[in-house]
């Protein structure tokens, strides 16, 4: 049996999933390689530095260089020939005996499923954060999906069988965990759950916790020293982070409700600038520049754009969160800071924070104002809602015990060895 695994990923939250996954199995005798789709998503990919990763850009030999979400037919047709036929120059050369994934619901990973299938590794798909209802059921398909699912059909029915990307691009966005795969590695029984009520069968579903949220407990030790760093830099303003998400970019929203979204955010952080700062924290997957120059332009003496601290401790340090639906949301809970979910947009959240009252939840952007006031600045009710975050946790969140990491590499080495 080969000892080489590979950790496959698309985004910088996966790969910061993964990372302390890779150090377990390292201990273990395991040699691994940490897979950059960064050439076809256009995206840059950012490991966490470890001296027992190798990491490797899959290489896209193709004149595109878009995002797959900007590409038209023909170029997702090139993109997809290419990706399957260096897919499989990749792994007949690593000869792995395991593929792991933090996602299954795009095309490129569904042919990495297929290709390692045929190759004769395992598939260990890992959650990477909260499912939201986009992730949960599958939408009404887009005029561009609906096009991209006739060319493929006509390509499929008149190319040859070696033309592999054909059945991947007919259902563009899949439902998640529905892949051909050994073992999903969820966080929490409430995602369990979900994934039962769709089909996936009990066997294959694994609660280990989630290995990014092994660190937040010492994170939380440490906010304290964090927050005098803040408040010494914003001369005592109350620092409130805004997560921003490629909801856009990623076709989830339209880009102008985007807009109007992130405007009336950072107008009412105009209205509280001598008693708050907003830091826009970009989403790993985004441009920050964008967010410098709207910021500047919008709010320039109320907001701050920050790429120098990670997410998970700027929350800590900070005085709470706003949001849409943001896996960030539940990590606010987690290192107990308030939190705002500002989403006028028709995606569900993943969990029922505000019907379970661990957080304010707003559709209309004409409150944004107040629910800022009311969250942040007089916390209002902030103590009742601590005592219902202990339940919330409970009921929704799987073990927060430092060790999620371990468990998950526990598991690939079951499946990698067949006796899951």
């Amino acid at each position: 049996m080969s000892r080489t695994i590979i950790l496959a990923v698309s985004t910088s939250n996966q790969a910061a999933t993964l990372a302390p996954v890779a150090t377990h199995l390292a201990a273990r005798g395991w040699c691994l390689v940490g897979l950059s789709l960064e050439m076809y998503f256009g995206l840059p990919v950012r490991w966490p530095s470890s001296e027992y990763l190798h990491t490797v850009i899959l290489e896209n030999p193709t004149p595109c260089d878009k995002k797959l979400w900007d590409c038209t037919p023909s170029q997702l047709e090139m993109l997809g020939c290419s990706f399957w036929f260096e897919s499989r120059k990749l792994l007949q050369a690593l000869k792995p005996s395991l593929v792991v994934l933090g996602n299954d619901r795009g095309f490129l990973e569904r042919m990495l499923i297929k290709r390692a299938r045929m190759a004769g590794a395992r598939t260990v798909l890992v959650q990477d954060g909260v499912l939201t209802g986009n992730s949960q059921q599958t939408p009404h398909p887009s005029p561009l999906s609906r096009t991209k699912h006739m060319i493929w059909k006509i390509f499929a029915s008149v190319g040859p069988e070696r033309w592999g990307p054909a059945p991947f691009l007919k259902s563009p966005t899949p439902c998640y965990g529905i892949g051909d795969l050994d073992a999903l590695a969820v966080s929490d029984h409430h995602t369990a759950n979900l994934l039962l009520q769709r089909g996936i069968r009990k066997e294959r579903i694994f609660v280990t916790g989630q290995p990014r949220f092994d660190r937040l407990w010492r994170i939380r030790e440490e906010a304290a020293l964090h927050q005098r760093a803040l408040a010494e830099k914003y001369q005592g303003r109350v620092p409130v982070v805004l997560a921003t998400q490629p909801m856009a970019e990623w076709g989830e929203v339209d880009h102008d409700d985007y807009r109007r979204y992130l405007y009336s955010i950072l107008e009412a952080s105009c209205v509280y600038r001598d008693r708050m700062i907003l830091l826009i924290r970009p989403h790993p997957s985004e441009d920050p520049a964008s967010y410098t120059r709207l910021a500047s332009a919008v709010a320039p003496d109320s907001s701050a754009v920050v790429t120098d601290w990670d997410t998970q401790t700027l929350t800590a340090a900070s005085a709470g969160l706003i949001t849409a639906y943001s896996t960030c949301a539940l990590e606010a809970i987690i290192l107990d800071r308030p939190l705002l979910l500002v989403n006028p947009f028709r995606v569900e959240q993943g969990l029922p924070y505000h019907a379970e009252g661990v957080a304010l939840e707003i559709q209309d952007l004409a409150l944004v104002q107040d629910a800022i006031r009311t969250v942040f600045l007089e916390r209002l009710h902030w103590d009742q809602i601590r005592l219902r975050r202990k339940t919330f946790l409970d009921k929704f969140v799987g073990p927060l015990d430092g060790c999620s990491s371990e468990r998950v590499a526990r598991l690939i080495e079951q499946v990698a060895s067949g006796s899951q």
